[in-house]
Parts: structure tokens; sequence; C-alpha cells
């Protein structure tokens, strides 16, 4: 039996909380909740429908017996008949059980239509819905995450900006535009800040790197894998490029660690989202407390 997982609530209980990793935990624990919530609601109503669906397969099944029954007694009245020949009551009788054939198998053609017509169409609609909003909630799950990720280099640099000023012949292009409409030395900072940032988001492996490089923490000490974090980050990319297709571009980055191959769908499921929920928090923690005693401990205000 696999171990269980800890709570959200647990891993981030053991670090001491300040911004962005407040904001991060907040939104964990909204999608936690949302995945559990809508996943108990359509699973429950799954499981009704295909109870409904087992008991009407039942009384189908009931009722077929039934009918093969009245045949087999219509055969015997045909017998009959034939044997002693036709009268009044006999004709009555055998009338009766036509007329209860026909009932029976217009009611069992009617529970026929019932199942294909309502409730395997039901059924569909809650598999689409899950197949729909599953992919929908992995997809924000990342992008708090690189929210996150951002703000916590933004606030490294806001505190210790060496990796913007250690070159200082370095040159950067700004527009006339934003030099007329500076208003102090501190847009000036935000707009070199955000020139790192917005280099480190396109590259992801130079941000890893920097991380430990620049700033002490290295990703591998949490115990979550980087090659997951790469997965989780590739499967996000083609469900929102490709409709969540494998690529060339799934397969590069996340190279022979796959059962995928390439057209092939990578499904989104429960379980999935909740595994990399919590590599994901559990990445934070490791990296938001790092990053507070080594970078926010004398500064950090909240």
């Amino acid at each position: 039996m696999p171990k269980k997982q800890s709570s959200l609530s647990n891993m981030s209980d053991k670090v001491l909380s300040s911004e962005p990793f407040s904001t991060f935990v907040s939104n964990a624990q909204v999608i936690s909740s949302l995945l559990k919530m809508t996943s108990s609601t359509i699973s429950k109503r799954e499981n009704e429908l295909k109870q409904s669906l087992d008991k009407n397969a039942e009384d189908k099944k009931h009722q077929e017996a039934q009918l093969q029954e009245d045949k087999d007694e219509l055969k015997e009245l045909y017998e009959m008949k034939s044997q002693i020949g036709s009268n009044e009551e006999l004709e009555r009788l055998i009338g009766t059980v036509r007329a209860l054939l026909r009932k029976r198998k217009k009611f069992i053609k009617e529970m026929g239509s019932y199942i294909d017509e309502t409730c395997r169409p039901l059924l569909d609609i809650y598999q689409k819905q899950k197949s729909m909003l599953m992919p929908m909630v992995f997809v924000y799950m990342v992008t708090i995450w690189d929210a996150f990720i951002m703000d916590t280099v933004r606030k490294i640099l806001e505190f210790h900006p060496q990796l913007i000023t250690a070159n200082k012949d370095a040159t950067i292009e700004v527009s006339k535009a934003f030099l007329w409409s500076v208003q102090s030395i501190g847009d000036v900072r935000n707009h070199l800040i955000e020139d790192v940032v917005r280099d480190l988001d396109y590259n992801r492996k130079k941000l890893v790197e920097y991380f430990l490089d620049y700033w002490g923490i290295d990703w591998e000490k949490s115990g979550v894998p980087l090659d997951d974090i790469i997965e989780i980050r590739a499967r996000r990319d083609i469900w929102v490029h490709n409709k969540g297709m494998v690529n060339k571009q799934y397969l590069d980055m996340v190279d022979e660690r796959t059962s995928f191959e390439e057209g092939q769908v990578a499904e989104i499921d429960t379980q999935y989202i909740d595994t990399c929920l919590h590599k994901l928090t559990r990445l934070a923690v490791y990296i938001h407390a790092t990053a507070y005693t080594k970078h926010y401990a004398k500064t950090d205000i909240g």
C-alpha cells in the first residue's frame, strides 16, 4: 500500500509564511478542495447512474425471462388448440396471453430506449465533464506554481540585486516612452528586475541553475526529482497548445522517462493532479524556507 501523502496544510505549516508563498498555499488549497469536490460530485452522479443502469439491466433480464415463459405458454395453448379444437374459453386465454406478450415486448423495448436515450448520454456527459475539467484544473495548478516561482525571483532580486548589478558594463535597451514615464528610481529597478524575470521564465533550465548558483537554493534537495517538475511543465504545455497530444517538444523535454508516444493523449486524472500538487507544494515549501533563511530573514516584513 502506497504511503499516505502529507496534507498541504501539514507541509506549509512547517515554514514561516510570507509572500509569495502565502498566496501559493492559499491557491493550492483551493485547487485541492475543488479537485475533491468536483471529483466526488461527478463520481457520485456516475455511481447513481450506474446503479440505475444495473437495476434496469436486472429488470430487463427478468422481463425477458418472463417473456420466454409467456411464449412457451402460448405455444402450449396452440398445441392444445390443435388437439382439442377451438373453443371460446381457449380462444379467450390465447388472446390474453398474446396481449400480455405484446405489452411485455413493448415494455422491454422502452427499457432499452431509456438506456440508449437517457442513461448512456448522461454517463457520457459525466465522463466528458471529468475529461474537460481535470486538464483545466491541472493548467491552473501549474499557472499558480509559475506565479510563485517567478514572484520568488522578483523578491530575491529586490533584496539581492547582484545578478543585475554584477556586470557593470552590461547594457539594456529601453524605449523613449518608458524613460518619459519613469517617476522614480524604483521604476527603473522594477524594469531591470522584469527583464531578468522574462529571461528566466523563458529559459527554465537557466532558472534552476540561477537559483543554485546565485542564490544557493538547490531544488534537488527538496526531495522532489527535477525530472518530475520538467514532466509536469511539459504536460502543461501540450494541454495549453496541443489539446493534450504528445508532440516532439514534449518527448524532447522528458527524454526517455515516459511511456507516451507521439500523437498519444497524455491523460490528466484526479490522482495525477493530486500527486503533482503535493510535489509542487513540497518544492515550494523548500524553496521558500531556504529563501527565507538566506535572503528574507533580516529584511522581510511579511
